[in-house]
């Protein structure tokens, strides 16, 4: 791997754009937080703060804030260059990309997320958890295949169910009046201070860890998610496309601000469609730019762009919905023993509907909706991923619509349908805790090496980038890092790889 940290930034240079509005960015830091509430926010630390006490949750904010550290670092190189992060592990080390493939579909592939919400809806309309899954598999496929952008179809699906969700969260919240447990956070100390590894599930703690925020491989999609929305030097290349059910995508002028909403696209029907040459393989390789005056301006405006939007979309309303729906558990709970994995949502709800059936509705729905929108968010990761990697390795076909990458993205998409459809149906495999607990501990394991992956990558941008440019411009760096960036990046190896290797000796 040492000949592969001599990175080669992309050949040719073009300038980068002028920043958007703030409201025009919105979006990326959304879609991580509706796909981190179905497990850290909704499952584990819930659970945890319940057993342990409200406290656990100040360690919950320092995980969630390592992630928005991560988050904003996986977004740096594409910002700065427009190639996605895995593009980047391409150039850093050739076989790194199916690594990252293994990382981000061993741990994903198992359906836990449908039966988390199909057990909460049996609970409010009977039936079979089962076929509820199945459906919410179908479901997820739909929505995620019937944009003409793929991005575009998942925004709005994921800003649309997160707002129902936090206003639902925030009226069981007050009519539960758990915000009298709020004090218990810094008050509900255990006698060490500190979480008991010993009496604690060592699976169960790297779940919660790695879950709290998005967590494992879908850090690395918002790379993905900053290009889509044309952020810096993404808005130079195309869109991710729907080549098979949208029709056929022209590109007229890409640093258009209104890239996914007609401006910038000119669309065709299926029936007329033109083949573009080198329309696909230009996803793949970016662009630099001069370290000019105003291309430094540029990119200090972009990156204050990338870290206002993470900081407020995902780290605060993040650590608002991980406050809610823990202190709800603490509050309905807290004095009676609390019951673990599903079962104690269902002893929330329980306890709500002593008081308030209809109340007790609400809350059940939210757990539906949460457990759902991190489906859509896990299938649209995966096969994402899988998409990219595929056109790294040179597997997609140009200029044709049925082997794109966008066709690979839907190809991987049913695929993950049909085969949670025959796990659940064929196997009948529905345990969700335990399906949950598997992906958290090997979603650690996978925050590990790509961690280090982006050290690496930052390390070798930054004496590339100074080797380019020695004699041009103002000596600007856009992949230097302050120290206290490093430090997380570190912590975030440490923490991992700790939990890692201690999660590899208990299973033996």
């Amino acid at each position: 791997m040492t000949k592969g940290i001599n990175l080669d930034l992309p050949n040719e240079t073009k300038s980068l754009p002028p920043v958007k509005s703030w409201f025009r960015l919105a979006g990326p830091g959304a879609i991580m937080l509706a796909t981190s509430l179905g497990s850290g926010e909704i499952y584990f630390w819930p659970n945890l703060s319940a057993s342990l006490g409200a406290w656990v949750l100040i360690v919950a904010f320092m995980a969630i804030g390592l992630q928005y550290v991560i988050n904003t670092e996986v977004s740096r190189y594409t910002v700065a260059t427009g190639e996605t992060i895995i593009r980047g592990f391409d150039r850093l080390w050739s076989p790194l990309p199916w690594i990252i493939l293994l990382c981000c579909t061993v741990p994903w592939v198992w359906p836990e997320w449908s039966t988390g919400g199909a057990t909460a809806l049996t609970w409010l309309i009977g039936g079979d958890a089962i076929w509820y899954g199945v459906a919410s598999l179908f479901l997820a496929g739909f929505l995620l295949s019937i944009g003409r952008t793929l991005y575009k179809c998942l925004e709005i699906t994921q800003i649309f169910l997160i707002g129902i969700t936090m206003v639902g969260a925030l009226l069981v919240f007050g009519l539960a009046r758990a915000y009298l447990s709020a004090p218990m956070i810094i008050t509900s100390f255990s006698g060490q201070g500190v979480i008991d590894f010993a009496t604690t599930d060592i699976v169960t703690i790297l779940s919660a860890i790695a879950f709290c925020g998005a967590g494992g491989t879908i850090n690395l999609t918002q790379s993905h998610y900053v290009r889509e929305k044309g952020f810096g030097m993404g808005i130079h290349l195309p869109p991710l496309l729907n080549t098979i059910l949208g029709g056929a995508f022209v590109r007229t002028h890409s640093s258009s601000s209104k890239r996914l909403f007609g401006s910038s696209l000119e669309i065709n029907s299926i029936s007329s469609l033109k083949e573009i040459p080198g329309e696909e393989s230009n996803r793949v390789h970016g662009f630099i730019w001069v370290p000019n005056d105003t291309n430094v301006s540029r990119w200090q405006q972009w990156w204050h762009e990338v870290r206002r939007e993470q900081f407020y979309n995902f780290f605060v309303v993040g650590c608002v919905g991980l406050v809610l729906l823990s202190l709800i558990a603490v509050k309905l709970v807290g004095d009676a023993e609390p019951q673990s994995e599903m079962d104690l949502l269902a002893q929330e709800m329980n306890i709500i509907a002593l008081s308030s059936g209809i109340l007790a509705k609400i809350f059940v729905l939210i757990v539906t909706l949460v457990f759902f929108t991190s489906e859509i968010g896990v299938l649209d990761h995966v096969c994402r991923l899988t998409a990219d990697i595929a056109h790294c390795k040179k597997i997609v076909r140009d200029n044709n619509r049925f082997w794109s990458e966008g066709a690979i993205y839907l190809y991987a998409l049913w695929a993950m349908v049909f085969g949670g459809t025959f796990i659940l149906l064929g196997l009948n495999i529905n345990q969700t805790p335990q399906l949950l607990e598997m992906a958290g501990s090997l979603s650690g394991i996978a925050m590990f090496i790509y961690s280090i992956a982006i050290i690496l990558l930052n390390k070798s941008a930054i004496r590339e980038w100074h080797n380019r440019f020695l004699n041009q411009g103002p000596g600007f760096n856009p992949f230097k890092l302050p120290v206290w960036r490093w430090s997380a990046l570190t912590m975030s190896c440490m923490v991992f790889g700790v939990f890692s290797v201690m999660l590899l000796m208990s299973a033996f």
